[in-house]
């Protein structure tokens, strides 16, 4: 509570947010061609560009270049730190935008991903294509599911793992102003059991001295601060950091 009404808060959630893309090579290339077609843009981070929400990216810069993706999102790289040649494994990988940007961070890392849905996973694989990146490993799998997970790798451990968890996607409902408007929150326990119970599921696959990068796109404590004292209470893992 900073002093804004909630009638200001709300007023808020109906202003789209400003469009982020990563830049993934050719920067001065980008910053060009966005010159020359007067469309306003402003750096967050020498990797990260701000630009208005209707601007038509895609009939501007080349599709190799650029991936769309939140400031926010794009932070959570700054923890990953990959090193050559790790095993790593995305284990609700949804369409790849952490695989990616771990990829561009470290070509050179073995990468497996996973989730439950195969469409989901063939989005994945198009988007590897077009940034022309090794294709990861993949299994259809649900990491809530300890049966899924031994089927798919049996003993088989890695150096770090992403849990990108799915949430209520409370963070992003400035972009989605309807799922606020229908969030129901006896919904939320839901999403609770699932994410404790994924990342307690895949710690069984981490290397000992291995790190499990736990995020989600919620606004909930019950869904980040809650989740990561479970982890700790019901794991030998052990915090090493966490920001908001």
């Amino acid at each position: 509570s900073s002093g804004i009404s909630s009638d200001a808060w709300l007023n808020s959630m109906l202003i789209q947010p400003n469009l982020f893309i990563r830049i993934r090579k050719d920067k001065d290339q980008i910053t060009k061609l966005l010159t020359a077609r007067s469309i306003p843009h402003t750096f967050i981070s020498d990797t990260c560009l701000s630009l208005p929400n209707s601007t038509k990216i895609e009939d501007i810069l080349p599709l190799d270049c650029y991936v769309v993706q939140d400031a926010s999102s794009q932070q959570t790289g700054n923890w990953f730190h990959p090193e050559k040649n790790e095993q790593w494994y995305d284990c609700c990988s949804g369409a790849g935008g952490k695989s990616i940007l771990l990829k561009d961070l470290k070509p050179s890392v073995h990468l497996t991903v996973t989730d439950v849905r195969e469409r989901i996973i063939y989005n994945l694989t198009q988007r590897f294509r077009q940034y022309r990146l090794v294709l990861p490993t993949a299994h259809i799998a649900d990491a809530a599911s300890v049966q899924d997970l031994s089927k798919a790798f049996g003993t088989k451990q890695f150096d770090n793992i992403i849990c990108d968890a799915p949430c209520s996607g409370s963070g992003t409902w400035a972009r989605t102003p309807e799922q606020l408007f229908f969030f129901d929150s006896a919904t939320l326990p839901g999403y609770t059991e699932r994410q404790k119970a994924i990342a307690t599921n895949v710690v069984n696959h981490l290397k000992k001295d291995g790190r499990l990068i736990y995020i989600t796109c919620s606004v909930f404590k019950a869904e980040n601060e809650d989740v990561v004292s479970d982890i700790q209470d019901n794991t030998s893992l052990k915090l090493e950091h966490m920001q908001i």
